[in-house]
């Protein structure tokens, strides 16, 4: 019980952050819809990451900012692996 609640509260509170974040960046190239982008969500902790699964392409692009805005942490290295 606990651990769906804490999904389903992690889904609500990153949402509007990476929806944001991805029209900021990405709106103009990839048609609106996002569908091309892929997280990795460690629920204990919070933390996201955009998933190997999407494009190196926009990885390389939102690596600089990502973590800090989404995460408010610096830079990860996971993120052009």
């Amino acid at each position: 019980k606990g651990f769906a609640k804490r999904c389903i509260d992690l889904e609500y509170t990153l949402r509007p952050k990476i929806i944001k974040f991805l029209m900021e960046r990405f709106e103009q190239e990839c048609c609106g819809d996002f569908s091309c982008f892929y997280f990795d969500v460690e629920v204990n902790t919070g933390i996201i990451k955009m998933a190997s699964k999407t494009p190196l392409h926009y990885r390389m692009i939102a690596q600089k900012d990502f973590d800090q805005r989404i995460n408010g942490s610096s830079p990860r290295r996971y993120m052009a692996s």
